[in-house]
């Protein structure tokens, strides 16, 4: 009978262990379910209107005509200075809308040409009128 005992507990621990290995096996197989993550939708991007081009005419803020002509000469006034020009103390300038004119007297006529062009590289300057006079004696 022990053997009868023993065989029976080994074939019930036989199906035991079966049992245990399938459900095992059977849970393997299953996936864990998704966890519930409330997502919110992504920010929209935001809604930007094309960017206009500005007007040339808008580009830059209008300044009073007069204190761009004396802002002008007077850059034109401290590059004489500056560039050693002869003379260049003695040399009045005047700008209007781009036009600068020289007025005085210099000493020769490199000076007076040297004074010309010194004044046409200045940024603005779109002519110059060259009154300069070439003093006597000299």
């Amino acid at each position: 009978m022990t053997l009868d005992h023993s065989g029976a507990m080994f074939r019930s621990s036989r199906v035991i262990l079966a049992g245990v290995f399938l459900a095992s096996l059977a849970a393997c197989g299953e996936s864990p379910p998704p966890k519930a993550v409330s997502k919110a939708a992504p920010p929209a991007p935001p809604i930007v209107a094309p960017a206009e081009q500005p007007k040339v005419a808008e580009a830059a803020p209008k300044a009073d005509p007069a204190e761009a002509n004396k802002a002008l000469a007077a850059r034109v006034k401290q590059e004489l200075v500056a560039r050693k020009v002869r003379n260049a103390q003695s040399i009045d300038v005047t700008a209007e809308s781009g036009m600068v004119t020289l007025f005085g007297a210099v000493d020769d006529k490199q000076s007076r040409e040297m004074a010309e062009k010194v004044a046409s590289g200045v940024e603005g300057v779109g002519k110059v009128q060259n009154n300069l006079a070439i003093a006597s004696g000299s």
